[in-house]
């Protein structure tokens, strides 16, 4: 009977450690998501409006988004039954944060339903509420529900650092549908909208007042609304009439003009100006400096965010329910702010195509060098540390290929191409 007993407390012991265990891999996983969600995105945009064209590849990027990382991945991550528990679940928000919430819906309505709003008719308004519906739950799930139910008691893990990759993956559908006031304020407004809810799901607990508050704010999307149907958008130029010109002659085609081509208007005029017809064809220089400007804003999102991560050598994520008090942490901690710091200067830099911002960023790398190798000291005499190997991999691969790219002129040469005609920015 002792046996049996003992048996059977073994087996328990032993669940509990694979759960333990399991539960640390989903973690770990969980804090590289931030970080895949944009990157792979961009890519899928990317191929998808190659592979499509740009509305269908659009939409596609869309539904690739909302059926992989937005419902299969927290379903994997939390469960179906707590992520229905966690939409349903939220104590009543106080004034202060229902303000918060009530923000981006005041200002979606005022910048793009209201001046909008002659565009919308019944199909478009449907497409609205349904992409609306659709990508709040989505998202609430993803950058919200299953960081709360993960790290229930760590509030940058489960509000800040998913903030960061909630707001960052907002530059992938934009290599398809540019927005209309610059990526930069639009990437603003997508920080305060995930900021509001982000403070208000760690605050109530719970994703009932966020998701109301998302829907709103997404239902005025008009423009999106009409892009996913492929309606033009109302401030763009109307299309030229398409006219059957004769066969070039000479290498050359030549105006037509207005109205049809029949009895009474013969055909091109004799003072007619000859039009090349590589004028008439997009230019393969544009699209390559459109490419490029893309390129380089992604690049400057991803330095940005790299820069971020290393938040996670501050001592209250170490995970083991303590602060240490030796002095080396104060040294690791002002180290990671200058890192932190450095990197977001020299995003900026890129941003702005200065000459400094690669100096800048070489420097930010050699100071998080400089914390990789504290921390691993620091840490090496403290017990339960979490995800230190994977902490210090990540890191190091990534400082690592950063200096190829910035010590190297072949392979970060893109990075650093302009638009023709943009002066670098000396200051």
């Amino acid at each position: 009977m002792t046996g049996c007993v003992a048996r059977s407390g073994a087996a328990r012991q032993e669940i509990r450690q694979a759960d333990v265990r399991s539960l640390e891999r989903r973690r770990r996983v969980l804090l590289a998501v931030p970080l895949l969600v944009p990157v792979s995105m961009a890519g899928s945009f990317a191929v998808l409006r190659r592979l499509l064209g740009p509305r269908r590849g659009y939409n596609a990027g869309f539904m690739l988004y909302w059926v992989g990382w937005c419902l299969g991945f927290p379903m994997w991550a939390v469960g179906p039954r707590r992520l229905l528990q966690l939409l349903r679940e939220g104590a009543r928000p106080s004034p202060g944060d229902l303000a918060l919430l009530a923000l981006p819906v005041v200002g979606a309505a005022a910048t793009e339903l209201a001046p909008n709003r002659r565009a919308v008719d019944p199909k478009v308004a449907v497409v609205m509420v349904t992409t609306a519906v659709a990508n709040a739950i989505g998202e609430e799930l993803l950058w919200r529900g299953t960081y709360l139910e993960a790290f229930p008691d760590d509030v940058w893990r489960a509000a800040g650092w998913p903030w960061v990759g909630f707001t960052i993956w907002h530059l992938a559908p934009q290599l398809i549908l540019p927005p209309r006031r610059g990526r930069p304020q639009f990437l603003v407004g997508a920080a305060l909208v995930g900021a509001a809810s982000a403070r208000t799901a760690w605050r109530t607990r719970g994703l009932r007042w966020t998701l109301l508050a998302h829907i709103l704010t997404d239902a005025c999307g008009v423009r999106a609304g009409r892009f996913r149907l492929g309606r033009p958008d109302e401030d763009s130029p109307p299309a030229a009439p398409v006219t059957t010109a004769r066969p070039p002659q000479c290498g050359a085609a030549f105006e037509q003009p207005k109205g049809p081509i029949g009895p009474s208007t013969p055909g091109p005029s004799p003072g007619a100006r000859p039009v090349s017809v590589r004028e008439a064809e997009p230019s393969i220089a544009e699209a390559k400096e459109d490419v490029m400007a893309r390129f380089r804003t992604l690049a400057t999102g991803a330095l940005f965010l790299f820069g971020t991560t290393f938040l996670w050598f501050m001592p209250s994520f170490l995970g083991t329910g303590t602060t240490p008090e030796r002095a080396i942490w104060s040294v690791i901690q002002l180290l990671v702010l200058a890192t932190v710091i450095g990197y977001a200067g020299a995003a900026w830099g890129l941003h702005k195509a200065t000459a400094w911002w690669r100096p800048l960023a070489i420097g930010s790398s050699i100071v998080g060098t400089v914390v990789l190798m504290l921390w691993w000291t620091a840490v090496s005499s403290i017990s339960g540390v979490t995800n230190m190997a994977a902490n210090l991999a990540l890191h190091a691969t990534g400082i690592v290929v950063l200096l190829l790219m910035l010590l190297v002129p072949s392979l970060g040469r893109d990075v650093d191409h302009r638009p023709a005609g943009e002066p670098r920015n000396e200051t």
